[in-house]
């Protein structure tokens, strides 16, 4: 099992999926991308922005597939 301090995922979109497992396993995940929109999409999700991505449904259907 994989384990860290900080996980960096480099091009990561507009998305969040890839890493949603991950944090159970680092204490700081870093997600970056070239675009700009991309990393203000994700920007407003972390604000809680009206008109941002709900990621809850996602968030919650991963952690009951890791048995969370």
């Amino acid at each position: 099992q994989i384990k860290g301090r900080r996980l960096i995922d480099v091009g990561s979109g507009p998305t969040i999926h890839a890493v949603i497992s991950a944090c159970e396993h680092f204490d700081e995940l870093v997600l970056s991308d070239f675009a700009d929109r991309n990393r203000e999409e994700i920007e407003k999700w972390l604000k809680n922005e009206e008109g941002c991505f709900d990621w809850k449904p996602i968030i919650e259907y991963v952690c009951k597939l890791d048995g969370k």
